[in-house]
């Protein structure tokens, strides 16, 4: 009985079974972390809700200023308002959409570094925080003039750009500390309580717990301090406030999520 011995190819050899996929570029997950981001129903009516509450307030601001002047600043600070409240839901969503839809045991296979991955949801709910607040300022600006033509109050140039980068700057804290509250629990539901609940609820009490120097932990008056340029004077009370509701949560969940068990 004739026995024939097949020799593996080099490229049969090369391949070991226990080799997992090969890793990929960080640009390749960041563009899949923010077409995820986007791709879905919630996503979609998300940035949909942001966008035309923005031109609601623009345009109520605006016309607004018919009997009474309105400086541009104001409008500005009205189309910020749903920035701050709605965008970090997106990032909340952006972390907690693997465990919440049972991707995670799919992705973190075929992306085993979660770290990367988590890094990725992060600049992603930033960049769409970054793009829809461009759209709202822009839309902002196209509806003051149109809307207020004779009562516009002329503003300078320096006070215009120290309020859109004092915006940018809250929105981005917000979204990340959004985030930071998603990768933290993992539950959608869970963060975006937390999220609304927990600054709430220490800003309605901290001041009977703590008295003054509750402002020192108050997320919320630092914020608003921050997107309203009335930040002279409280620079340390902002930065510890910070440190505690952002960059801590933030620094647990990705621990926590790089440790969370996949079922």
């Amino acid at each position: 009985m004739n026995t024939t011995l097949v020799r593996p190819s080099a490229s049969t050899a090369s391949v070991s079974p226990a080799s997992g996929p090969p890793p990929q570029r960080l640009s390749r997950l960041f563009t899949v972390e923010l077409r995820k981001s986007v791709d879905t129903r919630s996503g979609r009516m998300m940035l949909a809700s942001v966008v035309g509450l923005s031109l609601a307030i623009a345009v109520w601001v605006a016309v607004k200023s018919w009997s009474e002047k309105v400086l541009f600043t104001d409008v500005l600070q009205g189309v910020a308002l749903p920035m701050v409240l709605l965008l970090p839901v997106i990032g909340v969503l952006a972390m907690t959409s693997e465990w919440t839809q049972r991707t995670a045991l799919t992705t973190f296979t075929l992306s085993p570094r979660r770290i990367r991955v988590l890094l990725c949801k992060f600049g992603a709910a930033l960049l769409i925080g970054a793009v829809l607040t461009a759209v709202a300022i822009g839309l902002a600006a196209i509806s003051y003039p149109i809307a207020a033509g004779h009562t516009t109050v002329p503003t300078s140039s320096a006070g215009v750009g120290a309020s859109i980068i004092s915006i940018f700057i809250a929105v981005g804290l917000n979204v990340v500390m959004g985030a930071a509250f998603g990768s933290l629990l993992s539950n959608s539901a869970a963060a975006l309580v937390a999220y609304f609940a927990a600054p709430l609820m220490f800003t309605t009490l901290g001041a009977g717990l703590l008295g003054t120097s509750s402002r020192w932990l108050d997320i919320t008056e630092s914020i608003g301090n921050i997107s309203g340029r009335h930040i002279a004077g409280q620079w340390p009370q902002t930065i510890t406030s910070i440190a505690v509701w952002i960059v801590v949560p933030l620094v647990a969940g990705l621990v926590v999520s790089a440790r969370r068990e996949v079922k």
